[in-house]
């Protein structure tokens, strides 16, 4: 079967992928974090560049070849240097390379950027000071939901129910929700620009660095939220059940269509966490305004079309050529993702 979004492969690190699909789908053993399984990884010169279109480079590059990928330690060092080793900088050299030192560095020299606090969260590069960080972030960004869901799943996970319900109440309180990665693209594309990549290419390698871990906490939120509304039904409280069921809607609403909704990735994510919640036997909430049911068969419906837009965005890419790839790539990064692929689909019909 094709890829279940055409988001894994764009967004999901390259080591995290296997795991991050079956776990997206399903339940999965917890994941070692990222602090603890990333390395440095070290550019090599790759012979594919001179052989192959662009599209077919870009397949290469995210089904893991990090021979096109990584960008030597030499160049990397101008275009700090170029850049002033700015917050944005010392970001996408860590995205690029997956060494934790250009994080701590930015975490050193520009703590109060909210770019580089939410980086630190969800890599969770001090792990004795994540609540400090997530202080720092909300202070920064007091309208932003997305770390006080992170924080949630964080309580949830530790046994502390109550706190994870107090941060969920928070976080549908709040109007935004943001996790940078359009910005992050943009800041990629000009690192890979530097190098001497194509525009085509660069946009397209783009993608092979965004760093999404925390989509995966969200999936695992949603669970945790299932888990709270099957309790809650068990206990004959019809009330609590219908806010949960409520809250996680959103969430998934965030992520299929609202800010959090920046490729199919998370569209996929917001679906699954919907799913969650609409699988117990529930009754028709006032706030759906349909039948559970209802609601599930769309959402499948959703689902299928997302995959089928996958399938044909890989019979596209091998043969496009660089002025479609950069069309493409630009509207991800003005509309998102969904709506480049809408785009995509009106141009092949």
């Amino acid at each position: 079967m094709a890829l279940v979004a055409l988001g894994i492969l764009l967004l999901i690190p390259r080591g995290e992928r296997t795991a991050s699909k079956q776990e997206l789908k399903s339940p999965a053993p917890e994941l070692a974090s990222a602090s603890q399984v990333s390395k440095p990884r070290i550019a090599k010169p790759s012979p594919l560049t001179t052989a192959l279109s662009t599209g077919s480079i870009l397949q290469h590059a995210w089904q893991g070849d990090t021979n096109i990928t990584l960008i030597a330690r030499e160049l990397l060092a101008r275009y700090l240097d170029r850049h002033r080793t700015n917050a944005e900088s010392l970001l996408t050299a860590f995205a690029v390379t997956r060494d934790f030192a250009y994080l701590k560095s930015a975490a050193a020299a520009f703590p109060d950027d909210p770019r580089v606090q939410f980086q630190v969260i969800i890599q969770d590069a001090f792990p004795e000071q994540r609540q400090e960080w997530r202080d720092k972030f909300r202070q920064s960004m007091p309208d932003n939901s997305i770390v006080d869901y992170l924080a949630a799943r964080d309580n949830f996970k530790s046994g502390n129910r109550d706190q994870g319900l107090a941060d969920l109440v928070n976080a549908v309180a709040k109007p935004d929700f943001s996790d940078f990665t359009r910005d992050n693209l943009q800041s990629l594309e000009e690192l890979y620009m530097f190098s001497g990549k194509s525009p085509a290419e660069a946009k397209g390698l783009a993608f092979s660095g965004v760093l999404l871990p925390h989509l995966l906490e969200l999936r695992r939120l949603g669970k945790d939220m299932a888990q709270v509304q099957s309790q809650y039904i068990e206990a004959g409280d019809a009330a609590s059940a219908e806010r949960m069921t409520e809250i996680g809607m959103t969430l998934g609403r965030q992520l299929t269509e609202g800010g959090g909704c920046s490729g199919v990735i998370s569209q996929m994510v917001g679906f699954f966490i919907q799913e969650d919640l609409l699988t117990q036997p529930t009754p028709i909430y006032s706030f759906l305004g349909q039948n559970p049911g209802e609601r599930l068969a769309e959402i499948q419906t959703q689902k299928d079309a997302v995959r089928s837009t996958v399938r044909m965005f890989d019979q596209w890419l091998p043969n496009a050529s660089d002025a479609d790839l950069i069309t493409y790539f630009d509207r991800v990064k003005t509309f998102g993702e969904p709506n480049a692929i809408a785009w995509l689909q009106r141009q092949m019909n």
